[in-house]
């Protein structure tokens, strides 16, 4: 909960949560039984730049720590891009 961000938002149902928070609480319920090989499809799709940028680091953490993360990630802009170019590999 506090990796992903949503420690203030552990009582609250997930109609209650906004789009970024939403797509950290699907990331959340992939990596609970911490599996080496995580595939997400178009994680950043639909949310604000802040929102997206907030997850490209939580999938960077995550490779970083070991894990193997793959995902399609359309249309990143200039930010985006910069920083998941400098990922683990």
């Amino acid at each position: 909960m506090v990796v992903l961000r949503l420690k203030e938002q552990q009582n609250n149902n997930a109609s209650q949560l906004s789009g970024g928070q939403r797509k950290r609480l699907c990331i959340a319920q992939e990596i609970v039984s911490n599996p080496p090989l995580i595939f997400l499809d178009e994680p950043t799709s639909g949310l604000d730049s802040s929102s997206c940028l907030q997850c490209v680091q939580l999938l960077k953490s995550l490779a970083e720590e070991g894990r193997t993360v793959t995902c399609p990630i359309h249309q990143p802009s200039a930010r985006i891009f910069e920083f998941s170019n400098c990922s683990t590999r």
